[in-house]
């Protein structure tokens, strides 16, 4: 069966992030992050990085988009995990005095147009 813990704690993220519970979201988001393959977990920080972030979690947004952040810098292709993560971006532009945020901005920004 493919359709793993990871899978289903990853969709259940996506709902409670989108019904506006993004506390329950991170919870969920977080264990499918943990289980994840290395592309899943290229893939899934910036939705769990979207949710600490609407859960007014600045530190622990940025952690989540390191992680996928690193792993597309490091070992994984995938346009989906830099789509979402470039989305993410936009999200914290007000937060953009913040050291973090440009260092992490910079970071993805400077990937290859083709990871």
């Amino acid at each position: 069966m493919w359709y793993v813990e990871a899978q289903l704690k990853s969709t259940e993220g996506k709902i409670m992030l989108r019904s506006g519970f993004p506390e329950r979201a991170a919870s969920a988001l977080a264990v499918a992050v943990d289980q994840a393959v290395p592309r899943g977990r290229a893939v899934r920080p910036g939705r769990l990085a979207t949710a600490r972030l609407a859960a007014r979690e600045l530190d622990g947004a940025l952690d989540a988009a390191n992680v996928g952040l690193e792993l597309l810098e490091n070992r994984v292709r995938s346009d989906r995990a830099h789509v979402r993560l470039m989305k993410f971006i936009r999200y914290l532009e007000p937060h953009s005095a913040v050291s973090a945020v440009r260092e992490f901005r910079d970071r993805l920004r400077a990937l290859p147009a083709d990871v």
